[in-house]
C-alpha cells in the first residue's frame, strides 16, 4: 500500500495529534506508559502500512493509546485514507476493530460517504481475524447505530450470514447484549425467510409469548406460510394447535375454513377447541352452525 502525499499528510496529522494527547496524559514516561510516539515507532508504522502484510500480531511493545474519537474520525474521513489503511493504522497501535464500532466512527464514515456496507466491512475485518458476529452484535445490539442504514447496505450481509442469524435466534429469550427485535427485523429484510430459520420461527410464532408477534412479522414473506399454519392444527401438542387457530383467525385466512371446522369437530382439548371456535367466528361462521348451540366459551 503506497502512501500518496495526501495520505502521508493525513497520517502525519493523526500521529502528531495522538502524540500530543498521549504526552498530556502521560507527562512522565514509565514502564507501563512508555513514550510510544517517537520517530522510530512512526517509521515502523509507515513500513507496516507500505508492506503487503495485513494482520499484525501484537508483541507487547505498545500499550493501546486512548481512542481519541475526533482525531480518528478526521483521519478516517480524509480523502486518501482507505479502509485498509485506516484499519492497519489502528491495528499497529493495538486498537481493534470493535473500537472503531463502539466509538461511532464507522457509522459516521458511512453517513458521510455511503460506504462501507456491512458486507464490505465483514470482508475487511476477516483479514484482521475478526468475525461477522462482531458486526451482527453491533447491528442488533442495544445501541444499534447502523439501524438507519438503507436496506441495500445491510441486506447482502444478512443474506450472507443466515446461519449466524439462526445461531443468535436460538435459543430464544431476552438478552442484555442484543435487542432481539432487530434479529427478527433483519430476517424481514430478506426476500423470504431462509429455510434454516423457518422451523424455529414457526415454533415461536405458534407458541411463543413475548416474541410471537415478532415471529409473525419475520414469517410474513414465507410463501407457504398459511399451509404450514393449517398443518399445525393437527399437531400433537395442544399449545401449537391453539397458536395455529389464533393465527389463522388473526389473518382471516378464509381458505382455512374447512380445515378449522374439521379440526374443531375432532378436538378434545378445551383451550384448543375454544381457539378454533374463535377463529371460525373471525372467519364469519355463525356459532350456531359451528357448535349447534349458542356460544359457550370452551375455556370456561
Amino acid at each position: 500500500m503506497q502512501l500518496t502525499p495526501d495520505a502521508s499528510e493525513a497520517l502525519d496529522e493523526l500521529w502528531a495529534g495522538l502524540k500530543k494527547v498521549y504526552a498530556e496524559k502521560n507527562a512522565v514516561p514509565t514502564s507501563k506508559n512508555p513514550a510510544v510516539f517517537g520517530d522510530e515507532i512512526f517509521l515502523r508504522l509507515r513500513e507496516y502500512i507500505a508492506s503487503p502484510e495485513t494482520y499484525l500480531k501484537s508483541d507487547g511493545w505498545i500499550n493501546s493509546p486512548p481512542m481519541e474519537r475526533k482525531l480518528w474520525l478526521r483521519f478516517a474521513l480524509s480523502k486518501e485514507v482507505t479502509l485498509p489503511f485506516f484499519f492497519k493504522t489502528m491495528r499497529f497501535l493495538a486498537l481493534d476493530f470493535t473500537a472503531a464500532l463502539r466509538s461511532g466512527i464507522i457509522n459516521e464514515l458511512f453517513k458521510a460517504t455511503g460506504s462501507p456496507t456491512l458486507l464490505e466491512l465483514q470482508q475487511l475485518i476477516e483479514v484482521y481475524r475478526f468475525s461477522a458476529e462482531e458486526l451482527m452484535w453491533w447491528y442488533c445490539g442495544w445501541r444499534g447505530e447502523a439501524r438507519d442504514w438503507p436496506d441495500q447496505a445491510v441486506l447482502p450481509f444478512m443474506a450472507h450470514n443466515v446461519e449466524l442469524l439462526k445461531k443468535l435466534l436460538i435459543p430464544p429469550g431476552p438478552s442484555w447484549s442484543i435487542d432481539r427485535e432487530w434479529l427478527f427485523k433483519a430476517i424481514t429484510m430478506l426476500p423470504q425467510p431462509p429455510e434454516s430459520v423457518v422451523d424455529p420461527l414457526l415454533n415461536l410464532a405458534l407458541k411463543g409469548k413475548q416474541e410471537r408477534v415478532l415471529a409473525h412479522m419475520a414469517l410474513a414473506k414465507l410463501p407457504d406460510k398459511e399451509a404450514r399454519i393449517i398443518a399445525a392444527l393437527a399437531d400433537g401438542k395442544a399449545d401449537l394447535r391453539v397458536g395455529a387457530a389464533q393465527w389463522l383467525g388473526q389473518i382471516a385466512y378464509a381458505p382455512a375454513l374447512t380445515a378449522l371446522e374439521q379440526a374443531y369437530s375432532k378436538e378434545k382439548n378445551d383451550l384448543a377447541k375454544g381457539a378454533m371456535l374463535d377463529a371460525l367466528e373471525q372467519l364469519g361462521q355463525p356459532v350456531e352452525k359451528i357448535s349447534g348451540s349458542k356460544r359457550i366459551d370452551e375455556r370456561g
